[in-house]
């Protein structure tokens, strides 16, 4: 599949190296955008980010990949700055983005599963899907008042015990998948099952997004 790919350079406060956004379209026009937010060491090009990503242009969607600008300056992020880079990454997408498509999804990853919904305060235009890849216990609140949204987490995962996958599950609008032996990397000490699950979570985010078209 043909992809028109731009880089899109965004200045920050963690350094002189600019965060770089991968802006992927689909040559013939798309309505829809999938925006992804990587973990706080689980970045864009590990394995469930990379391939949610392949799966959403897949589904038609075009897709905006967010890094933080301590990912890009290499350095660590204090949980004081939290605020500045939930900022600093909305005033980017208000630029970018705001309201050129009809739908757009949010994928985040761990603490990008934070990043994403305190964005959507501070955003011009609305995101009514969600898609939630090992969320953290913080969030659920989010994900009970979000419209639309898809969640996925191991049974093996220490951020977001048995209570809360409970707690999730009797949300009526929320699509659960509960990965058996899985922990917070989507991944076994099986290598041939952590693939197996890659696959998994890549299908399980494309028929998401293609839903939506």
């Amino acid at each position: 599949m043909v992809t028109v790919l731009s880089m899109i350079e965004v200045p920050t406060r963690w350094g002189i190296i600019p965060a770089k956004y991968h802006y992927l379209k689909h040559p013939t026009g798309s309505s829809h955008l999938a925006v992804l937010f990587p973990g706080k060491g689980y970045t864009l090009d590990a394995p469930v980010m990379w391939y949610s990503a392949k799966a959403a242009f897949d589904a038609g969607c075009d897709v905006l990949e967010v890094e933080y600008g301590y990912q890009a300056n290499r350095v660590e992020l204090m949980i004081d700055e939290l605020d500045s880079l939930v900022e600093e990454t909305a005033a980017t997408l208000n630029n970018l983005v705001n309201n050129q498509y009809s739908n757009v999804v949010f994928i985040g990853k761990s603490i990008g599963t934070i990043v994403q919904t305190k964005v959507l305060q501070k955003l011009s235009f609305s995101v009514p899907n969600h898609i939630f890849l090992t969320p953290l216990k913080a969030i659920i609140p989010a994900i009970r008042d979000s419209k639309n949204a898809l969640v996925i987490v191991g049974d093996r995962d220490s951020a977001f015990e048995t209570s809360d996958i409970t707690q999730v599950a009797g949300f009526s609008h929320v699509k659960l998948t509960v990965v058996p032996e899985a922990d917070h990397g989507l991944e076994t000490k099986d290598y041939s099952v952590s693939i197996d699950i890659l696959k998994q979570v890549a299908i399980l985010c494309g028929d998401f997004c293609r839903e939506l078209l």
